[in-house]
């Protein structure tokens, strides 16, 4: 269990990500070996012992008590990359309760450097503890930032949404794109209404963002096949076949033949299919490959 629990903390995550000039940050037990360095014995022997055990999240409690709060955030700045390790640090904390540390930790860290999505991290922090309406606060807190600056509808929907705060993620998509029309966070947010079981609602987004931008038409249509298995519920299908046939019906660009298409080799309706590309074939006989 407490090997699950370090993986889920981040150690190969942190170890993949990288900072703006493509380095890695140090994997967290080059991390907890560095700092056990700084400790005397014996204590650095428990520290090395857990390490050794892969024990990383004892290790880590361990060696900011013996290092204490200052010396261990000199040892934080010092490591590149260390946005990743806080993040981790404040994981820590909130997994062995002590949501006091890493509330005071956060908000330290949000008046030095004003960051709109550590409010989120912060209503979390409280969400954790069940309390809702501090909760609440700082999340409502985290999506006015987005009317001082649209722009920071990045960073505080990315985080809303790795916390699956469904409902908060896609009200910082809708109002920035109310605040700055050119945003386009289509393909987000049907990525979250199907999360949320809103089938209509992400077929119809999908499929308006694969007309918009047809560039990423094989990447919608990857999401879509998702729900089109064997098993899954004939409603979903039903729902999709009709979306495309309006669509097809209402705009005569091939496009939504060619999606049609898609859909009946998806459902191994070859012959619908092959329907498609005879009507894609009359308007462009180009695409004569495509029947071949």
């Amino acid at each position: 269990a407490r090997k699950r629990c370090v993986l889920f903390l981040g150690s190969g995550i942190s170890a993949n990500a990288t900072d703006i000039d493509g380095n890695h940050p140090p994997t967290w037990r080059k991390f907890l070996e560095e700092g056990n360095s700084k400790v005397g014995a014996p204590d650095n022997a428990v520290i090395k012992k857990c390490i050794d055990s892969y024990e990383y999240l004892m290790a880590c409690e361990l060696l900011r008590k013996k290092l204490g709060d200052n010396e261990f955030d000199e040892l934080l700045k010092n490591q590149q990359g260390n946005s990743f390790y806080f993040q981790k640090i404040i994981e820590s904390y909130q997994q062995l309760k002590q949501y006091d540390q890493a509330d005071k930790r956060l908000q330290e860290r949000f008046a030095k450097y004003k960051q709109p999505s550590l409010l989120v991290e912060i209503g979390y922090n409280y969400q954790l503890q069940k309390e809702t309406g501090k909760a609440k606060k700082y999340y409502d807190q985290a999506v006015d930032k987005i009317n001082e600056n649209p722009s920071n509808v990045y960073s505080i929907a990315n985080t809303f949404e790795k916390k699956v705060l469904l409902d908060y993620a896609l009200q910082s998509y809708q109002l920035a794109i109310k605040l700055e029309p050119k945003f386009k966070f289509n393909y987000q947010m049907a990525v979250i209404y199907g999360q949320q079981g809103k089938m209509d609602l992400m077929i119809d987004t999908f499929l308006e963002e694969a007309y918009t931008n047809q560039n990423n038409t094989i990447m919608i249509q990857n999401q879509l096949s998702r729900f089109m298995t064997e098993e899954a519920e004939e409603t979903f299908n039903t729902a999709l076949r009709k979306a495309l046939l309006i669509r097809a019906q209402k705009n005569q660009d091939i496009f939504w033949n060619q999606f049609l298409s898609w859909f009946f080799v998806q459902q191994k309706d070859y012959a619908k299919a092959f329907i498609q590309e005879k009507a894609i074939y009359r308007r462009d006989p180009e695409s004569f490959s495509n029947i071949v």
